[in-house]
């Protein structure tokens, strides 16, 4: 699933790129999450959206409960900003995190 929630730009004259983590909200990745991620490539962002729990078998926050929703999100956090700075030729200093309701 990480190739189909890495939006890269192609601009291949920007040395280092701001990026943005786009964290769902607690009923998953969703089609928005996808048109949010291609608004911010369009605007010069790499982004990654997490899925953080589509890997861990879990539906959705109501089914597995809010703390276990918000950890699996707040674990994935930092893993997500590695990955972006260091494949997708990311500035590391300018780098944001977007979430929804969870």
């Amino acid at each position: 699933t990480l190739a189909s929630n890495l939006y890269l730009t192609n601009d291949e004259n920007a040395k280092s790129k701001p990026g943005i983590v786009l964290l769902h909200t607690s009923s998953g990745v969703k089609e928005w999450d996808h048109d949010n991620a291609i608004m911010f490539k369009e605007n010069g962002y790499q982004v990654l959206i997490v899925d953080s729990f589509t890997p861990r078998g879990y539906v959705d926050r109501k089914s597995i409960g809010f703390e276990k929703a918000a950890d699996a999100q707040i674990e994935d956090v930092s893993y997500a900003y590695q990955l972006l700075v260091n494949i997708a030729d990311t500035d590391p200093s300018r780098v944001g995190l977007i979430g929804y309701s969870l």
